[in-house]
């Protein structure tokens, strides 16, 4: 239910409109992505979660390409 109103939010904002249409539109779209992914990508719970690691990832990902690209010369 939370994804359902967070992904209704950013509907919201992306459209930049806050009408009755817009918001109904996003719950029912916002629904029927949530029971897609349910049906068809069953993933697990994430247990080793980290605030830092999220944070981090970002500047992993940017020094990998760098490394990617020294590499390939």
């Amino acid at each position: 239910m939370c994804a359902v109103i967070l992904l209704t939010i950013i509907r919201i904002i992306l459209r930049e409109s806050f009408t009755l249409l817009t918001v109904a539109a996003g719950i029912a779209i916002s629904a029927l992505c949530m029971l897609f992914v349910n049906r068809f990508l069953p993933l697990p719970r994430m247990s080793d979660f980290s605030v830092l690691r999220l944070f981090l990832y970002p500047f992993y990902l940017i020094w990998q390409v760098y490394v990617a690209g020294i590499c390939a010369i």
